[in-house]
């Protein structure tokens, strides 16, 4: 049995708990096909979701964001990746965080240049609140 997905939102708007103030942002996405697979990678995160059809692959890839952000909230390793992911990250609770810019993830992430470069794709993006404390 599948665990319940506590930060998933209406409309699969990803939400994680807080008391306070938190960030919004949007996360582009790309959705193509490899053989028979569809996926869904969100190069920002470096994560992806598959399926059989594009909305089995942005089921899988909400549970995946899900998992990830459970999983580093709970650890506490959340900032600290984000940081090594290429994002943005102020030092204090008031400074905004934000995602490597498209051109930067291109250059440093194979597997996203690798995929824009071999397959027709959409670009759609997803929304994501974060707290300031995470």
């Amino acid at each position: 049995m599948r665990k319940q997905n506590r930060f998933l939102g209406i409309k699969g708007k990803v939400l994680l708990p807080t008391d306070g103030a938190k960030f919004e942002f949007h996360l582009p996405l790309i959705i193509f096909e490899e053989n028979t697979v569809t996926v869904c990678f969100c190069p920002a995160l470096n994560i992806t979701g598959y399926g059989h059809s594009e909305n089995e692959a942005m089921d899988n890839y909400r549970y995946v964001l899900t998992e990830y952000l459970d999983i580093t909230f709970k650890k506490k390793t959340l900032m600290t990746d984000l940081k090594r992911l290429g994002w943005q990250v102020g030092k204090s609770l008031s400074k905004k965080m934000s995602p490597p810019k498209i051109e930067d993830l291109l250059e440093k992430n194979i597997n996203f240049k690798r995929a824009v470069e071999k397959y027709d794709f959409k670009k759609i993006s997803t929304n994501v609140q974060i707290p300031v404390y995470a």
